[in-house]
């Protein structure tokens, strides 16, 4: 199958968000500010009148505050502003999670042409880095902490899900936003969400299966390479907390990202077992689901018969809604350059004309887990 690599950098989507999460925004005099607390702010840049100190104004662009959250921004506690609850609508987590590394400059200092990072770690042992002379991204490998260009690689988190709210804000609005994070404690916490979710996913495998090892190796390892199912991660709810730390003896204080799960992770998978069929989940087991019988109606005698018309006979009507459906799922995959033979493995191998509904959400999730991606701002 030839399809457009998720990590082709030169052609990442843009993810959709209503609003991004920010720690701190600029003052007045455009300093930060506010850096113990969240802010969640627009996607949109605006021009604003900054007055530094000297009294020397200038010009530049802010995201503005988001103007359905105005009130949880006024009234809300900085306690209360301190953590935000987020829920994963993605099928995968690491859909929703991206950790990694990036090195924003090359070793000698110079940026790429769009300001982004010169290096960035796309998945486990590599990554792509800019090439100026051929002016594009060339895969490398990436060596971790051992790689001669690790000195200046920062960690790199991105979290898109949704807001949940409780208490007295439950009636604020849902919004899409994404968190972005340069810091150790932020990668590192969300990492062992991902991590606790991997290991106790794989428990439940092995339990199912009792024939797969992970030899030391992270699930979605073993997954990708012996085609075993990824457990369903939406509805999972991951709650982040700012908390203040302090190095070298009180001389060095600031602001933290701390992520833990809400529900108990294994309470979690269970009720994800029971909201899925497992059988169908774990490919090459399932089998098709027994068809009730078609009750025969009693013969009535002849003397006590209504008269009334036989009933018509039963035709395979085809919804037009259904095939409209199928017929655009269809172009789409074809103007992707995707042949419909490709997406045999997520519909059983049925022609377009009878893909189900089942086999149309499978191929939206196939295609988002080819196409997936986040983007700059």
């Amino acid at each position: 199958m030839t399809t457009r690599s998720r990590y082709d950098l030169d052609a990442r989507p843009v993810a959709p968000v209503d609003a991004l999460v920010t720690l701190g925004r600029k003052g007045a005099n455009g300093a930060p500010e506010g850096k113990d607390r969240f802010w969640i702010v627009s996607p949109d840049l605006v021009t604003q009148e900054f007055k530094a100190r000297g009294g020397r104004g200038y010009r530049g662009e802010v995201h503005p505050l988001h103007p359905a959250l105005q009130e949880w921004h006024d009234r809300a506690t900085d306690e209360e502003r301190r953590t935000l609850t987020y829920e994963v609508e993605s099928a995968r987590v690491t859909d929703a999670i991206e950790i990694g590394r990036a090195r924003p400059k090359s070793p000698d200092g110079r940026e790429t042409p769009s300001k982004i990072e010169w290096c960035r770690q796309v998945e486990r042992g590599r990554a792509a880095s800019w090439d100026f002379n051929a002016a594009r991204w060339t895969p490398r490998a990436c060596a971790g902490d051992t790689c001669p260009d690790a000195r200046g690689c920062k960690p790199r988190l991105q979290v898109i899900a949704r807001l949940v709210w409780t208490g007295r804000w439950a009636h604020l609005p849902r919004l899409r936003v994404r968190l972005r994070s340069r810091g150790w404690g932020a990668a590192k916490g969300h990492m062992g969400v991902v991590d606790l979710l991997d290991s106790t996913w794989a428990g439940y495998m092995i339990a199912a299966s009792g024939r797969y090892d992970l030899q030391g190796r992270p699930w979605h390892e073993v997954q990708r390479d012996a085609g075993l199912p990824d457990y369903l991660a939406a509805g999972l709810q991951i709650r982040a907390h700012l908390h203040e730390v302090t190095r070298d003896g009180g001389r060095r204080r600031y602001w933290a990202v701390r992520a833990s799960t809400v529900q108990p992770m294994a309470e979690w998978l269970e009720g994800q077992r029971q909201r899925i069929d497992l059988a169908r989940v774990i490919r090459g087991t399932a089998e098709a689901a027994p068809v009730a019988p078609v009750p025969v109606p009693v013969p009535v005698a002849p003397s006590v018969a209504p008269l009334v018309a036989p009933p018509p006979p039963v035709v395979d009507a085809v919804d037009p809604a259904l095939q409209g459906r199928r017929e655009a799922a269809e172009a789409y995959l074809r103007s992707r350059g995707i042949e419909v033979d490709e997406v045999a493995d997520v519909t059983g191998g049925r022609p377009s004309s009878e893909w189900t509904a089942e086999d149309l959400t499978q191929i939206r999730l196939w295609i988002q887990g080819a196409t997936r991606g986040g983007g700059e701002e």
